[in-house]
């Protein structure tokens, strides 16, 4: 299995929707990683922006500040993803079962793949 490099985690959001244009700034692996793993100050990288628009659509207001929040948790969702997969494939095949073809199983595979950026 490959080794898919994205920004470390922790990740948090920068809520500028109050500035002309506003938006929801999504920042990581900066100073709070790289203290912790090498003891130097790094500066957040920028990961996504999340555009605040006039809604006209009918859309929730609170859209874009709900979908800021599910990019935040990106990576600890990965993290708990591929870990699930390996308890749920043991379960399984202590159960006697087939982890290749386990429905719980064959959707974290393709979530961890999306993920990743492959396909499946």
């Amino acid at each position: 299995m490959s080794v898919y490099h994205h920004t470390p985690g922790p990740w948090r959001l920068i809520d500028l929707r109050h500035q002309k244009n506003g938006k929801i700034r999504i920042v990581g692996g900066g100073i709070a990683r790289s203290m912790e793993h090498t003891g130097s100050v790094g500066i957040d990288r920028d990961i996504a922006n999340v555009l605040v628009r006039v809604v006209l659509s009918g859309e929730p207001t609170d859209m874009p500040m709900a979908n800021a929040h599910l990019i935040v948790a990106a990576p600890d969702l990965f993290k708990a993803a591929r870990n699930a997969l390996s308890m749920l494939s043991i379960a399984v095949e202590v159960g006697g079962g087939d982890p290749e073809t386990h429905s719980g199983c064959v959707d974290l595979r393709k979530a961890i793949a999306k993920a990743e950026g492959r396909s499946t």
